[in-house]
């Protein structure tokens, strides 16, 4: 007496492989379409997170020069002034404003950002331009601006910095 072998089936036949890799690539498809928009968000909002950082961090390096500094002279983009620590040797030391938000972030360049500082040395204290001192003391209207790539104006601020050792001329 012969007996008959069933072949054992085992594994997959090519239609179950390709139903299964259809079935996989629509739930792909589904799931890329929610999670593009939440990677986009995410990336501007690191940016605009970047941006405040920067801004704010400007403003306090600025601070804490002008309000240490005296005998200040703007000339263009140039900011140049002596301390008032007799230990330092910063006399006639130069800021470059163009250049000082790129060199204090550095990573602003990487999310396509640029950025422009400006001083309003009228701000305040300045009867002449019809402003009134908030303080005994003189101060500094900074203003930094962040700037995407296109060179629309992505983030601004301002803050006034008190500057109680100086002298101030515009060159």
């Amino acid at each position: 007496m012969r007996t008959l072998r069933v072949k054992s089936k085992k594994g997959f036949t090519l239609i179950e492989i390709l139903i299964t890799l259809a079935i996989t690539v629509i739930v792909g498809g589904f799931l890329a379409s929610y999670l593009v928009p939440q990677v986009n968000v995410f990336h501007i909002n690191s940016r605009q997170s970047n941006a405040r950082s920067a801004c704010a961090g400007i403003i306090n390096e600025l601070q804490g020069r002008l309000y240490c500094g005296k005998d200040f002279v703007l000339n263009g983009d140039t900011l140049t002034y002596a301390h008032v620590n007799e230990n330092s040797d910063h006399a006639g030391e130069k800021i470059e404003l163009k250049k000082l938000g790129q060199q204090l972030f550095p990573n602003l360049t990487k999310d396509k950002l640029s950025v422009d500082i400006k001083l309003n040395l009228k701000y305040a204290g300045d009867p002449a331009n019809g402003i009134e001192a908030f303080s005994d003391n003189p101060a500094v209207l900074v203003t930094v601006t962040i700037f995407d790539e296109e060179g629309k104006e992505f983030y601004t601020q301002s803050q006034a910095v008190c500057c109680p050792n100086w002298s101030l001329e515009k060159a």
